[in-house]
């Protein structure tokens, strides 16, 4: 071994602090640091309910399945209708277009009228503090509603087999949009 450099010498003779040479490995003499006593901090995981966006009427994702997927519509509040697959089987360009084609992507004026009337009668903000809590049942489909009622914004999540009475119309035409 080499030395390229100059040792650095503590203020006691003979004790090498380090110095430089040509191969490449740690000369400190420092102890490997202790774990901290800190409370460690996890990154948050992104927030996944899901939202009205801005100018929407009401969304809906509906997610699980045999071969899950997940595919949102959004109709705002001109009767345009958003829609996109999230994951599954349909989630490639081809899928996509074929959901497209299926239903108009605007709402007649007597259409979006109806929804109201439908979104009104479903009891959405009630819907959450009656079935909304527990475990989706396996391969059973989820439903995830935001819509706004008069001037309030409500939601709800409920699951096939558990669905109340007033909202299945509700979903039923939340469906037919998504193609």
């Amino acid at each position: 071994m080499k030395t390229i450099g100059k040792k650095i010498e503590s203020q006691q003779p003979g004790v090498v602090l380090g110095s430089l040479t040509d191969e490449a490995k740690e000369t400190t003499a420092q102890k490997p640091a202790r774990p901290s006593r800190r409370k460690q901090v996890t990154p948050a995981e992104p927030e996944e309910r899901l939202s009205l966006p801005r100018g929407a009427l009401v969304v809906m994702r509906k997610s699980g399945g045999l071969s899950f997927s997940s595919r949102t519509v959004t109709v705002r509040t001109d009767g345009r209708i958003v829609r996109s697959v999230e994951a599954g089987p349909e989630s490639d360009a081809a899928g996509r277009q074929a959901a497209s084609r299926k239903q108009p992507a605007r709402l007649t004026k007597q259409q979006l009228s109806q929804l109201r009337i439908t979104l009104a009668q479903s009891g959405l903000g009630q819907a959450s503090e009656r079935v909304g809590r527990g475990a989706q049942p396996p391969d059973a489909y989820a439903y995830e509603i935001v819509g706004r009622v008069g001037r309030k914004v409500q939601s709800a999540e409920v699951f096939d087999g558990s669905i109340p009475e007033a909202m299945q119309p509700l979903i039923r035409e939340l469906n037919s949009y998504l193609g």
